[in-house]
C-alpha cells in the first residue's frame, strides 16, 4: 500500500474501486491479475488488501472499512471469485505454514482479539457464501488449526460457536459471528446440521434470546 499516501484519500480511492468492480465481472478479473510489485515477496493486490483490513491496526479505522467495502464489491456476483478465497481456506487446512496467503490471513483475523480485524473477517466471510449453496457446502470443509500443532484443529462452525461462548468476545464480534451463521443456514441442510451437532449450540443460542427478553421486561 503506498503508506505516503494521505489515509482518507486512500480509503475514497479504495472506496472508489470497489464501486468500479461490484457486478462487473470484467473489472473483478481485472483486479485478479494485479501485483503489488513493491515488497520482496510480490503478493496479489487482493492479498495486500486483506492483509491491511486484518493486520492493519496501526491503520485508519476508515481505511480498513473501506477495504472491507472494496472486498465485498470485489465478491459480489463473483463466484470465481468466490471459489478462490474457498480454496485457499481449504489449502490452509492442509497446510498451516503458509503465511503468505489469503486462506491464513482469514483465518488470523476471524480469530483475532483484535475486533477490528475479527468484524471484518466474520463479514467478509458472509460475503464469501451469500447467495452461492456452493461455497456454503465447501468452506465447511474447512478446518482451522488454533496453533502449530494442528492437534485441535475445528471447524470453521466448531469455531463459531466457541466466539460465541467465550466471554471476551466483545459485542460486534459475536454480531459478525451471527451474521456469517445467519448467512450460512439457508438452503445448506449441511450447514443446519454441522450447527446442530455441535454440544450446546442450539441452547446457547436459546438462553442467549431468552436472557435478552428477560432484560427487555424489567
Amino acid at each position: 500500500m503506498l503508506t505516503t499516501t494521505p489515509a482518507d484519500i486512500l480509503a475514497e480511492t479504495i472506496r472508489t474501486i470497489g464501486d468500479v468492480m461490484r457486478g462487473d465481472a470484467k473489472n473483478q478479473r481485472c483486479l485478479d491479475l494485479v501485483t503489488n510489485t513493491n515488497t520482496k515477496i510480490q503478493q496479489p493486490v487482493l492479498f495486500n488488501l486483506l492483509y491491511v483490513m486484518i493486520c492493519g491496526e496501526e491503520k485508519s479505522f476508515s481505511l480498513r472499512i473501506s477495504v472491507l467495502y472494496c472486498l465485498q464489491c470485489y465478491l459480489h456476483k463473483n463466484e470465481s471469485g468466490k471459489s478462490m478465497i474457498v480454496q485457499a481456506l481449504l489449502a490452509q487446512t492442509k497446510n498451516t505454514a503458509n503465511q503468505h496467503s489469503m486462506g491464513h490471513l482469514l483465518r488470523s483475523g476471524y480469530l483475532s482479539e483484535d475486533a477490528v480485524a475479527s468484524w471484518c473477517s466474520g463479514i467478509l466471510l458472509s460475503h464469501l457464501i451469500v447467495n452461492s449453496p456452493q461455497s456454503k457446502q465447501d468452506i465447511l470443509k474447512a478446518k482451522l488449526a488454533l496453533d502449530r500443532t494442528r492437534t485441535n484443529a475445528k471447524t470453521l462452525m466448531e469455531i463459531s460457536i466457541d466466539i460465541l461462548h467465550k466471554s471476551s468476545s466483545s459485542f460486534h464480534i459475536r454480531v459478525a459471528v451471527l451474521i456469517l451463521i445467519c448467512t450460512w443456514l439457508p438452503n445448506c441442510s449441511l450447514a443446519v446440521q454441522e450447527l446442530v451437532s455441535i454440544p450446546n449450540s442450539i441452547s446457547y443460542l436459546v438462553s442467549q434470546i431468552c436472557a435478552q427478553s428477560i432484560e427487555d421486561d424489567r
